[in-house]
């Protein structure tokens, strides 16, 4: 049995492929997260044989000074999406996204309720806009909750917290 929830692929980048794939981002004004949704979405488009790709990713709303001793989770979901018609190169792809996510940074503050408020998309069963979500997370905190538990019944224990896993029916 898998230890990762359905529908997620945790993948983890060495040192040499980390340190590459930033130098390429920065050549064309980008970042590590806009080289790999880059490759997310042309993996996307190839596969799924459309040139408007739309992906989905939280920004942590921090940047801001008032924020600054809140205590919470400030997170906003933001649409990236790509245009990658007429053949774009990968290149010339990543150059376009590096430049979106920067118009999307500067926009962020638009809380995603009030974006699908005001859009009103088709509910038909399916996350406004978009099916498909990529998020970043470095350090050492990076690790998502799910593997902090090798084995049934482990439990991870704080100064004076404990955690343990509990079993979540999934319905498909």
């Amino acid at each position: 049995l898998s230890a990762e929830p359905p529908g997620q692929v945790p993948w983890q980048l060495d040192a040499v492929d980390t340190d590459s794939l930033r130098a390429l981002a920065a050549v064309h004004g980008g970042s590590l997260f806009t080289a790999l949704l880059a490759g997310v979405m042309a993996l996307l488009g190839r596969h799924g044989r459309q040139d408007d790709i739309a992906v989905a990713t939280p920004f942590a709303a921090r940047d801001r000074a008032d924020f600054g001793g809140t205590i919470g989770c400030l997170v906003n979901t933001v649409i990236l999406r790509a245009d990658l018609s007429g053949g774009t190169s990968f290149n010339a792809a990543l150059a376009r996204l590096a430049e979106t996510v920067r118009e999307a940074l500067d926009h962020q503050d638009l809380p995603f309720p009030t974006l699908v408020e005001r859009l009103n998309p088709p509910r038909d069963g399916h996350a406004p806009f978009t099916d498909v979500s990529l998020a970043l997370q470095t350090g050492p905190a990076a690790v998502m909750l799910p593997f902090f538990f090798p084995s049934e019944g482990a439990t991870l224990a704080f100064a004076n917290l404990a955690l343990e896993p509990l079993p979540v029916p999934q319905q498909l």
